[in-house]
Parts: C-alpha cells; sequence; structure tokens
C-alpha cells in the first residue's frame, strides 16, 4: 500500500473522487493516508482518527462524551471499535466485503458515534429515557455522517446503506427484548428497502456492525459474545434470536411471504437497484404469490 500508483487504484476502485477531500481536510494527501489506513489490517485506529479529527467538526465530535457509564468520549470509544474491527477483520471480512468494501465499512466505523455529543448537548430533555437517547444520537450521527460523507465523495448508493444502518436500533432492542422477532422483521425490511439491497444482506452488513459496536464494551462483551478462535460470535442464546430473523428473512427471498411483504421489499427506485438477482427472483415470483 505504500505506492502512490496502489493507493490511487484503490481509490479509484472504490468510487472516491479524491478532490473533494480537500473541501473536508487541508490536503488531498491526508485522504490517500485514510484510505491507506482502511485498508491496511494493521493499521492503528488511533492515527486513523488522527487524520479525521483534522477537520474542526469532526475533532470537536471526537472529543465530546460518549454518554455511557464508562466515560468514554466520543474518540475513545470510535478507536475501541475500530480496534475490535481490525481484531475480527478475517472472520468478518467475507460477511461485508460482498456487500460493501471493507475500506468504506470502516471509515462508517469511524462516524457510527459521531453524533452523540452533539445530540446530548441540543437536546438534553430526549435523555429521559434509554430509546429517547438512542433515537436522539442516531438522528444526529446520520446527519453528521451524510454531510462528511458527501464531502468526502462517497457514492450515494453507499452512503443510503449507512444511513438505513443509523436509522433505528433494531439489533439492539431485538437483542435485548425489547422488541420481537416480527417487529425485527419489519424494521429490517424497512431500513433495507431505500438501500435496494435485499433483506438478507442488508442484515448482514447490520449484524456485523452491531457485533463489532457492542462487542467494543467491555461488559457486553464478556456477557453476550463468545470468542472462537479467530470469530467473535453470539451467545447461544442470542444466536438462536439471530437465526430466526435471519430465516425469516431468507423466507422473503424465497417468495414464501404475503404479497404485502414482498412489496416491501421491491426497491423505492428499480433504477437504482443493488441486488438486481433478488430483485428479479421475487418479481418472477409474484404471480405464484398472487
Amino acid at each position: 500500500m505504500s505506492s502512490e500508483s496502489t493507493i490511487s487504484q484503490i481509490m479509484n476502485a472504490s468510487g472516491f473522487n479524491d478532490d473533494l477531500a480537500t473541501v473536508i481536510f487541508d490536503y488531498s494527501s491526508e485522504w490517500v493516508n485514510v484510505k491507506a489506513l482502511a485498508v491496511n489490517p494493521n493499521f492503528e485506529p488511533s492515527a486513523l482518527i488522527a487524520i479525521l479529527s483534522k477537520n474542526p467538526e469532526l475533532a470537536a465530535c471526537f472529543s465530546k462524551s460518549a454518554g455511557v457509564s464508562e466515560g468514554y468520549t466520543v474518540g475513545q470509544h470510535t478507536q475501541m471499535v475500530l480496534a475490535t474491527a481490525q481484531r475480527f477483520r478475517s472472520s468478518l471480512f467475507d460477511q461485508v466485503n460482498p456487500i460493501i468494501s471493507w475500506e468504506k465499512f470502516v471509515l462508517f466505523l469511524c462516524l457510527h458515534d459521531i453524533g452523540k455529543g452533539v445530540a446530548k448537548e441540543n437536546q438534553p430533555a430526549a435523555f429521559s429515557s434509554p430509546l429517547s437517547f438512542k433515537e436522539a444520537e442516531l438522528e444526529a450521527t446520520s446527519e453528521i455522517m451524510t454531510r462528511t460523507l458527501q464531502r468526502l465523495g462517497m457514492p450515494e448508493a453507499d452512503i443510503c446503506i449507512f444511513r438505513s444502518m443509523l436509522s433505528f436500533d433494531t439489533q439492539g432492542l431485538y437483542l435485548r427484548d425489547h422488541i420481537d422477532l416480527d417487529e425485527a422483521f419489519d424494521n429490517i425490511l424497512e431500513m433495507a428497502r431505500p438501500c435496494n439491497l435485499s433483506p438478507t444482506h442488508f442484515y448482514a452488513l447490520f449484524e456485523a456492525y452491531h457485533r463489532i459496536d457492542a462487542a467494543s464494551y467491555p461488559g457486553l462483551f464478556r456477557t453476550i459474545f463468545e470468542i472462537r478462535g479467530n470469530r467473535l460470535i453470539h451467545t447461544a442464546e442470542n444466536q438462536v434470536k439471530v437465526d430466526a430473523l435471519q430465516e425469516r428473512l431468507q423466507s422473503v427471498e424465497r417468495g414464501e411471504l404475503a404479497f404485502e411483504k414482498v412489496l416491501q421489499f421491491i426497491p423505492v427506485n428499480e433504477n437504482l437497484a443493488r441486488d438486481n438477482i433478488a430483485r428479479e427472483h421475487f418479481l418472477e415470483n409474484l404471480n405464484d404469490i398472487l
């Protein structure tokens, strides 16, 4: 990754416009550094945060409290998330990379909580309950993340995926039994729809993100996850829930659900469909369902 030509090839293949990086960073070379770090399995999370923090808005956001009992700042928690992603990269890569490139996923992880402190400062009344706290932080984070990635030139189709992943804490609520399988299923269908991804592909990406994020909290890591070799896995109880939701989502692709559920999957804009094979499979089965 040390040669300029190699880095340029990576950037071009990933669909980024390096010229737009100068809008947010002082020098376009800093964006090259971000890209090089993101694709390097041995990168130092602190180095990646340091480069992103050259932007004053992001620097201020990283320095704010993450609003967690451990007392971390947003930047400290983000470094822990990146370290978890790095630690389990070999086992998660094949789950993530067929859907979106690993380097884009890493950049999303850098920004996945960027609005936490801002939400707490701007909407203190929203934190009367854990659920309202989560809703406020997801909204603030989505706004800052979207603005940042747009200025960096990330394709809108990819930003849409990350924005949907921040639209609702479905996985966390489901695994904690705050919502049941039916509601989690409906939520995932709704979250996947604007992305033009099949529900199973969206959930695979969303589940990998949630696992990395949750495992970065020491308390959660000890209670809801296990390590087998280089793999981070759910406890048996939670794996049953994950498997049930995956099976329900797969039933959509097999055309086994009612017509109104199938309609929820069909992309909002068919011209932007990313998962054409799954979409065409759906459309082929519509007559049987009807």
